[in-house]
């Protein structure tokens, strides 16, 4: 057929007909069309669709036909550039292989996918792009049929460079503002070079992509031609100041800085752009260098990326104080080079006095000295305040602060990174060059908080300098002689009294036991159980048996008791988060104690929540130390018979054992006994929890620890524990019916063969009105004359009316309804 028929049969085109018609009848219609390949433009510039597949974006850019699809835009932008708006892009579909086979998982991936969240039009993922899967979904597929992991590498790199890009798609969507440009080398036009711009509101933002497998450096040409308007430079869209000495610029996806002297730019700048490379800068700001440090740090670094340039900007302050600082570390007898050290004491308090130096809080003299000191160290930005508060708090020219200050350092998931701690087949070991740098951030950061006084000038200060030194020396010598070892070291450091002696296990066929609470008395306490954990181990040990208790180690645990340093530690890895747990030992009563010493979880003021309530991680905080205990369990070879659990919060331990450990022949011979203390206490969290403890999915289950769309952790204690005991026979009879079950009435009737109630014991010892050193006058069973002194004493200490012959009633007990608060109420009339 002729053309010439064609158009008399068909004398109006189908699909402008549909899309006129759509405008009219169904205005609110999406049209997207899937057009053959390069017919895009046509698809929307003739026929006025309003959304298009732009399959030229992933077929060109995949062969590197970057001079190719560069004209396709030209030509786009000499029509109409509203028409890029129209475009969907995308890296694969379902009738192309997937973008980590055309693309691959590495930077070429990055820069094209870059592009798609830089372009104006709409950025389309296909399923499983992000992860790298490699499986070629059909349209007829419900479910996968390989078993992929996703390539969390890549979904890292979008996590940081990309979708920081698609959370800003309001500044790339539009072309009313888009512009193209050239970008020019010593060779010419650079078509495998894409540089575009674009603006919303007043924030700009400037993208370069090399997708080649060359380097290429050059500078930005002209703006390509538009339709119906004159194109814009670059620096004219960016907005560079020509009065300005330099301009920085921060890239949006990365974060990392960049800086170029203004009037370099205003020529079109001198860009270096590595294979495959890419750019997204914003934030155009205007510098004057008033000191030159600018300049040095545009020679020093030129055209490289940074991750804080205003942090090198204040670093160029602290380096000169470098060598002074080598010089004071150097001193061999610091006690006989008094002159010295005041010579050198007074230089900084000098240097220090600088504008820029004196007014900068302590957190960011910290940030700024480890960044010279340690330039690779990438550290959480909150590290720095938390390193501040340790060493304001310690005095590390005294040996127990300075142990305890090491002792956190290496302790801290971030700031362990300035040693260098890692674990390697099970010990944590660290380096020898990184623990004198860390001496030197030390010296450095009391030099300074001392400069904002008169302190320097003092014989006092100077005395504590010469202290903090020879506290350097002894480190460093106890260092080597631990072979860096971090657990012996920090061990060797620690000058913890003797323990008092431990009430030995001669029993003849005894028990070992490992005795795990939430909390126990000297060390910390919010109710019953402490008393129970603080006196039961000790009975059970007279009795000859092996009891070791192990508890969190409290910030309450540390201060009310020298806990002693122990010479192991774990690692533990949840969810790609690694934490370490640290051994503190003590004896109390003849009683070996374990705790389980995490800053992140339990260096808190109180121990499982505030007034506002429970702290929102108490489930990750006590699952992790489930773990810790079993870990610990093992490091220390300490191969219990059984595990006596207490509560919710030990709960999970005989779940990890049915699960995660039940291959681990280190507790084949291990039982476990949970004692329900308060059935009112269940450990109720999300089922999310699950997922951050890493736990099997079948968990996930009412005949497991589901519990009414969430998870109680108490419930799989009471479900997978050998044996539940509670503390009364009579308290067992009642948790198996509704009125005082909690819920559990249920589950506690089908483990009835298993369950006990066995009535708490009492220690004599703390609990003898004869022997009690804190009651106004002693009394016992035999001669009760000193109880009603006791009691006149008590009610005149009240404000009470004195009587021989009134009743006192008293419940010590917290005021929460498992007490029984309710039923005294309930009878108060009848107790008068």
């Amino acid at each position: 057929m002729s053309q010439e028929e064609f158009n008399h049969h068909f004398p109006i085109e189908f699909w402008r007909e549909l899309v006129d018609r759509i405008r009219i009848e169904a205005p609110d219609t999406l049209l997207l069309a899937e057009a053959f390949w390069l017919m895009e433009g046509y698809f929307v510039r003739t026929l006025g669709m309003h959304r298009v597949y732009n399959s030229a974006f992933m077929n060109m850019l995949k062969q590197e036909e970057n001079g190719k699809y560069r004209e396709t835009l030209k030509n786009v932008l000499a029509f109409d550039p509203e028409i890029l708006q129209r475009f969907v892009n995308f890296m694969s579909n379902p009738d192309e292989e997937p973008a980590v086979e055309q693309f691959g998982a590495g930077d070429k991936y990055i820069c094209v996918a870059t592009m798609l969240a830089t372009m104006p039009g709409l950025p389309m993922f296909g399923h499983g792009q992000v992860e790298g899967l490699h499986e070629k979904y059909g349209m007829e597929y419900l479910v996968p049929r390989w078993q992929e992991r996703p390539d969390r590498q890549l979904v890292e790199r979008h996590e940081q460079q990309i979708f920081p890009l698609l959370r800003q798609r309001a500044l790339f969507s539009g072309a009313e503002n888009f512009q193209l440009y050239d970008f020019i080398s010593t060779y010419g036009v650079e078509e495998d070079i894409f540089v575009y711009s674009n603006r919303l509101d007043d924030q700009t933002v400037l993208i370069l992509c090399n997708n080649s497998p060359k380097p290429i450096s050059g500078k930005i040409g002209p703006p390509v031609l538009m339709s119906a308007k004159e194109g814009v430079s670059y620096h004219h869209a960016c907005g560079i100041d020509s009065r300005a000495d330099f301009i920085w610029m921060a890239d949006l996806g990365s974060g990392q800085q960049f800086l170029s002297p203004a009037n370099l730019l205003l020529e079109g700048g001198d860009f270096h752009l590595q294979p495959y490379s890419h750019r997204v800068l914003t934030a155009f700001t205007s510098l004057t260098d008033e000191d030159g440090r600018w300049q040095q740090l545009w020679q020093r670094y030129a055209d490289s990326d940074r991750r804080d340039l205003f942090l090198d900007h204040a670093a160029l302050l602290i380096e000169p104080t470098c060598d002074p600082v080598q010089e004071l570390l150097e001193i061999v007898r610091p006690d006989r080079a008094k002159k010295q050290i005041d010579k050198l004491i007074a230089w900084f308090g000098t240097t220090y006095a600088h504008a820029d130096l004196a007014t900068l809080s302590p957190e960011r003299f910290l940030e700024i000295v480890i960044h010279v000191v340690f330039p690779r160290a990438d550290l959480e930005s909150s590290s720095f305040a938390d390193l501040a508060e340790l060493m304001g708090e310690k005095s590390p020219h005294v040996e127990a602060p300075f142990f305890r200050l090491l002792d956190r350092v290496c302790n801290h998931r971030q700031l362990r990174k300035l040693l260098k701690c890692n674990y390697h087949q099970g010990i944590d070991w660290f380096d020898q060059q990184e623990l004198f740098q860390f001496c030197q951030i030390l010296l450095h950061y009391r030099l300074f908080t001392a400069s904002r006084t008169t302190a320097t000038r003092s014989t006092e200060f100077r005395n504590e300098i010469i202290g903090l030194l020879s506290q350097f020396k002894k480190a460093l010598k106890l260092a080597a002689d631990s072979g860096y070892q971090v657990d012996e070291f920090l061990r060797r450091l620690d000058r913890a009294p003797a323990a008092e002696k431990v009430i030995p296990a001669r029993r003849p066929g005894g028990m070992k036991i490992l005795f795990v609470a939430s909390e126990a008395t000297p060390f910390a306490k919010s109710g019953g159980l402490a008393d129970v954990a603080g006196s039961l181990p000790r009975a059970l040990r007279l009795l000859g048996h092996d009891v070791r208790v192990v508890l969190p180690c409290y910030q309450m645990a540390e201060q009310g008791a020298r806990l002693s340093k122990g010479s192991h530690s774990v690692e533990i890895t949840l969810q790609e988060v690694t934490y370490r747990a640290s051994l503190k030992e003590a004896v109390y009563d003849g009683v070996p104690y374990w705790f389980i010493d995490t800053p992140e979880f339990f260096d808190r003021a109180e121990l499982y929540g505030t007034a506002e309530g429970e702290y929102p991680d108490n489930g990750l905080r006590f699952g992790f130390f489930a773990r810790a205990v079993l870990e610990m369990t093992k490091c220390l070879n300490f191969q219990p018979d059984l595990i006596h659990l207490n509560d919710w919060q030990s709960g999970l331990i005989p779940v990890l054992l049915q699960t995660a450990y039940r291959q681990d022949n280190f507790f084949a011979a291990t039982n476990t006994m949970l004692t329900i203390h308060n059935l009112g206490y269940q450990g109720i969290f999300p089922l999310e929890l699950l997922r951050q403890l890493e736990l099997p999915e079948e968990l996930d289950s009412p005949a497991e620890l589901e519990y009414f769309g969430n998870l109680s952790v108490l419930k799989g204690g009471l479900h997978y524990a050998d044996i539940v005991n509670t503390v009364s026979p009579t308290y067992c009879r009642e948790i198996q019916e509704p009125e005082q079950g909690y819920g559990f009435d249920g589950i506690l009737r089908e483990r009835s063969q298993d369950l006990y109630g066995i009535i708490n014991g009492l220690d004599s010892r703390a609990w003898d009105p004869a022997t009690d050193s804190l009651l106004v006058r002693n009394y016992s069973a035999k001669k009760l004359t000193g109880k009603g002194l006791c009691k006149q004493a008590l009610q005149q200490e009240l404000g009470l009316e004195v009587s021989r012959e009134l009743p006192i009633v008293a419940v010590v007990s917290r005021l929460v309804q498992q007490k029984g608060i309710d039923l005294i109420k309930a009878i108060w009339q009848e107790l008068l």
